[in-house]
């Protein structure tokens, strides 16, 4: 029995080495947040980083043409995140009917009760992203010289989406969402500036023709030294992002439906995006490792929850901190030293 419980114990760290904490050379504070209200509707509320400019809310430019939009900037405006984008219209796809009345792609179409609609072929999230960070973003945070330097489709966020929005199909309308996300690098102000955009774009069809939109915009754009902080801007709102019960409620039929759902692929999408940011960061801290680790001595760790960084001694292939301390704890393994330790990133 006794060999019994010592294996035990052994196996559950009780009596286990546990690693060292690192040298930690210098600390810089991250991010405070604030909450922010739609200012309009009162339909959602955020989280933002405190005494960054924000501005946003609930759109609605017909009864049932409702948009969400938030931006917040940084002081020095050398970090901008958003969700949304009050800018973009519904769609609806051409079709022979629209075109013998005149309605050809581009121009504008009113099916009534004040709604506007532009006509325009259907595109996935991955084109449509691309398409909005050259046409829209790049001319908006005036930056020149934009390359896509990766895309991809979400597959993994439209399954579980398109499995909530099936319950249209008794009605006859099928409704689906497409997901993707491009990275993209620019020059601002003579610096170059990187960002990340990801976009979930919804279609329903019916025997009456079809009508799309960008469901979901999400992304940064930075200075290519503030990434780290952006991205955990850009998280941590995404995150925070709550609708207000109270408002739904108020909202009738389809619209209370689609509401709740928006609600619901709001926090699988940010939950899904930050486990995609958590895999990239674990694949570039080991790209650094092989390159930095014996030539400098120390490196920049940063916590994509809060945006503090710390220089520490380097010598460890992964770095973890202690919930709510400065204790910093290198591994040579992706592998958790303990109970409340959370993965940082390396900035090399």
């Amino acid at each position: 029995m006794k060999p019994v419980i010592l294996f035990a114990l052994a196996t559950c760290g009780v009596w286990a080495e546990q690693p060292a904490p690192v040298k930690v050379l210098s600390h810089r504070p991250g991010l405070a947040f604030v909450r922010f209200v739609d200012p309009r509707e009162d339909a959602f509320t955020t989280e933002v980083p405190k005494g960054w400019k924000t501005s946003g809310g609930l759109f609605r430019l017909a009864s049932v043409d409702t948009r969400g939009a938030v931006e917040s900037v940084s002081p020095e405006g050398d970090i901008r995140v958003s969700a949304g984008d009050a800018d973009l219209p519904p769609f609806t796809i051409p079709n022979q009917v629209l075109a013998m009345a005149g309605f050809r792609e581009g121009s504008w179409y009113s099916p009534g009760y004040g709604v506007r609609m532009m006509v325009r072929r259907y595109q996935p999230g991955v084109v449509f992203a691309e398409d909005y960070v050259r046409s829209k973003l790049a001319a908006k945070i005036a930056c020149s010289g934009l390359t896509i330097t990766a895309k991809a489709s979400r597959a993994d966020l439209t399954q579980s989406i398109n499995a909530l929005y099936a319950q249209f199909a008794a009605q006859g309308m099928n409704v689906r969402e497409d997901a993707g996300e491009v990275w993209f690098s620019c020059t601002r102000n003579n610096q170059q500036w990187k960002g990340y955009y990801l976009a979930a774009t919804q279609i329903s069809e019916g025997s009456g023709g079809g009508v799309w939109n960008a469901e979901h915009i999400l992304g940064y754009a930075a200075a290519s030294d503030k990434i780290g902080i952006a991205e955990a801007a850009m998280l941590h709102l995404a995150g925070s992002m709550q609708v207000n019960p109270e408002w739904v409620k108020m909202q009738q039929g389809v619209t209370m439906a689609t509401s709740q759902i928006v609600a619901k692929t709001n926090e699988q999408i940010s939950s899904t995006v930050r486990k995609t940011f958590e895999n990239k960061w674990k694949t570039e801290d080991e790209i650094f490792r092989r390159d930095a680790n014996a030539r400098r001595g120390v490196t920049d760790v940063l916590d994509p929850e809060t945006g503090e960084s710390w220089t520490v001694q380097n010598g460890s292939n992964h770095y973890w901190r202690k919930s709510g301390s400065d204790v910093i704890v290198g591994t040579q393994t992706y592998d958790s030293p303990g109970v409340g330790y959370e993965p940082l990133r390396d900035l090399r």
